[in-house]
């Protein structure tokens, strides 16, 4: 019997959809992975898995059967500050016990958290081995998130980092600096982003906008906080002008804007604004789309752009670490270094419809070849066993 325990170390309300029994996220569907994996691989070895996270409504520790298989644990929020900074001293407590007792695989996700320090710092007194999740993105621009950025950069990582047995990370940017910086042994370092199955890659055999010539577009995901900026808004009401074939999708949308209301108002047939959709209905609708419209300012590996480029969808994204990995300018999408750019870009993709075709067929084949579950998680389990 393998154990593996998962910990997701902030609260898990504000990503999730679904009630506890049966939410999807992506660390739900990482676990899902992990299991599919582990028993193509290791078929004599039960697997038992659970996640452990924060939660900010339950009052005392609870256990949850997910629909998939595995455990939920939820802990109580104990320290009700802004990411990054959510602490919960119940999971501390309840590591601290478990180390203890037991021998387990532990993988603590989502590393840029200041949770995971104390966690990791508690299995290394512990003398327990544990993998890391490490997203990467580099120093916020924020003011709170610069402060964190400094400490974690400066003296969390360097400490942290070192004590784990292999640390997964995201992005060959983050790799380049943890290098550069020598935050940990270059040999504990394993690249591993974000990922899509092998089955989940469809090329597409029509493309809308070479018949139609109305360029369907969806932006989708984290991005919506920074298309909301003025600047922003303002690029996207004159393009709609501009182009009256250029059709666009925000998927998201949490809380009405004033300013995007008036621009759907204008322009009602080219806007679309849709609120927050689950993954299944996001995929439908990156299926019928022909371009993602990705205004990141920092990431990872960003999910919904893996999913689009799978799915055949060309990508205009700002260039940045994350995106840099996947879109290879001119290929099978863009990298724009300001808002200003997309008005050049959308002007080449309409004076050229059958680029759009071109970077199709880029897009699901750099998938198929460099952003695989089979290939990563293959790997993972492999790590996994070696521990057990």
């Amino acid at each position: 019997m393998a154990k593996i325990i998962h910990i997701l170390p902030h609260n898990i309300e504000d990503f999730m959809s679904g009630d506890y029994n049966n939410f999807d996220h992506h660390s739900t569907r990482f676990l899902v992975k992990v299991a599919h994996f582990w028993h193509q691989k290791y078929p004599e070895i039960p697997l038992q898995q659970e996640l452990w996270t924060i939660s900010k409504k339950v009052k005392k520790n609870e256990e949850i059967q997910h629909k998939n298989g595995f455990i939920v644990k939820l802990f109580p929020l104990s320290l009700k500050l802004p990411l990054p900074l959510e602490l919960s001293f119940p999971l501390m407590r309840a590591v601290f016990q478990q180390a203890k007792k037991t021998t387990n695989i532990w993988h603590l996700h989502s590393y840029y958290l200041w949770m995971n320090d104390f966690l990791g710092l508690i299995l290394k007194i512990k003398k327990r081995e544990f993998f890391v999740h490490f997203r990467g993105g580099g120093f916020s621009k924020t003011a709170r998130g610069f402060l964190y950025s400094f400490f974690h950069y400066l003296i969390g990582l360097r400490f942290s980092l070192s004590l784990a047995k292999l640390a997964f990370i995201q992005n060959y940017d983050e790799i380049k600096r943890i290098k550069t910086w020598r935050l940990i042994n270059p040999s504990k370092i394993i690249y591993f982003p974000n990922s899509v199955p092998l089955s989940g890659i469809k090329p597409k055999n029509a493309w809308g906008f070479l018949e139609t010539h109305k360029l369907k577009t969806i932006t989708a995901g984290r991005v919506i906080k920074i298309t909301y900026r003025s600047e922003n808004l303002e690029t996207i009401s004159k393009l709609l002008k501009k182009f009256p074939n250029f059709n666009l999708e925000i998927i998201g949308l949490k809380n009405s804007n004033p300013v995007l209301e008036k621009i759907k108002n204008d322009y009602p047939h080219q806007l679309t604004l849709t609120t927050w959709v689950d993954q299944k209905i996001l995929l439908e609708k990156l299926k019928s789309a022909d371009l993602l419209l990705f205004l990141t300012e920092r990431e990872g590996s960003p999910m919904t752009l893996i999913e689009a480029q799978a799915q055949g969808l060309p990508v205009i994204s700002f260039n940045v670490e994350g995106v840099r990995d996947i879109i290879q300018d001119g290929m099978n999408g863009y990298l724009i270094n300001s808002i200003n750019d997309l008005d050049k870009r959308l002007e080449t993709l309409f004076s050229n419809p059958l680029l759009i075709k071109k970077m199709s067929q880029q897009a699901t084949q750099k998938i198929q070849n460099n952003f695989n579950d089979e290939f990563y998680f293959s790997q993972l389990v492999t790590f996994y066993n070696q521990t057990n």
